[in-house]
């Protein structure tokens, strides 16, 4: 019974986090292009509240040690991770949307990125090909309620602080019943830090890792009911806005 309200939890906070992503418009790719562009970062902010926010609710709820939280551990960093995050990069400024965005803008309706699972397949896939060894890891350094960690939670709260201050004086008009901008980078926060805290691989990516042949261990059985339930929030917020426009591929 306690593991069937639990995975009932991460559905409910999955289809939060898609209408949050949706309500906000949000996308790394967004966040480039105004700085690239000189604009007022809101979006880039707008994840300086998300993160802080997510850590803020994530690291005490590990240190209370309620519902199995766990925060994954560190591993060192390696050519092959920085080659994988600069593809990354590339890929999502060619795609015109992050991975992220791609949940956002699948919910208005851009039928186009459903052919998204195809190149992160292909990714996924040849990052485990090319692993060699044994990678090193240690407990995150938040883990555990230490000064260092009191310490990051007092600097995650300024950060939250000083966001919202930020895009609540950069705000632009949004259409109703659009939640304001800040709502949403905290909505996405906190839900995006439970499911990381309760089930880190829960995303979309983490689905198609356990579908494909890796010698790397699979995710998790409760995978896919909560990529379906960050769809459905995505899709119910774009419904909810009037933006909800199916978009063949061209």
């Amino acid at each position: 019974m306690a593991s069937i309200a639990l995975e009932f939890l991460l559905c409910v906070l999955a289809f939060w986090f898609g209408y949050s992503a949706n309500q906000g418009g949000t996308c790394l790719v967004v966040a480039a292009h105004e700085i690239q562009k000189r604009r007022p970062p809101r979006m880039f902010v707008g994840f300086l509240a998300a993160s802080a926010a997510a850590g803020l609710i994530s690291i005490p709820l590990v240190w209370s040690g309620a519902l199995g939280a766990t925060l994954t551990p560190s591993t060192s960093i390696n050519w092959l991770l920085l080659v994988g995050a600069i593809a990354f990069g590339l890929g999502a400024l060619i795609n015109d949307t992050c991975l992220l965005g791609s949940l956002a803008r699948l919910g208005d309706g851009e039928i186009r990125l459903i052919a998204l699972p195809l190149g992160l397949a292909f990714g996924i896939w040849a990052a485990d090909q090319t692993r060699f060894g044994y990678e090193a890891s240690w407990p995150s350094l938040t883990a555990t309620p230490t000064l260092l960690g009191l310490a990051t939670l007092a600097g995650l709260l300024l950060v939250l602080m000083l966001s919202i201050v930020f895009v609540c004086i950069k705000r632009v008009a949004r259409k109703r019943p659009a939640w304001p901008f800040a709502a949403s980078m905290i909505g996405l926060g906190v839900t995006g830090g439970l499911l990381y805290a309760l089930s880190p691989a829960w995303t979309f990516a983490d689905l198609i890792q356990r579908g494909l042949p890796l010698r790397m261990s699979p995710s998790g059985e409760v995978t896919l009911v909560t990529v379906i339930s960050s769809v459905a929030g995505a899709l119910t917020a774009s419904f909810r806005q009037g933006n909800l426009r199916l978009q063949l591929l061209t």
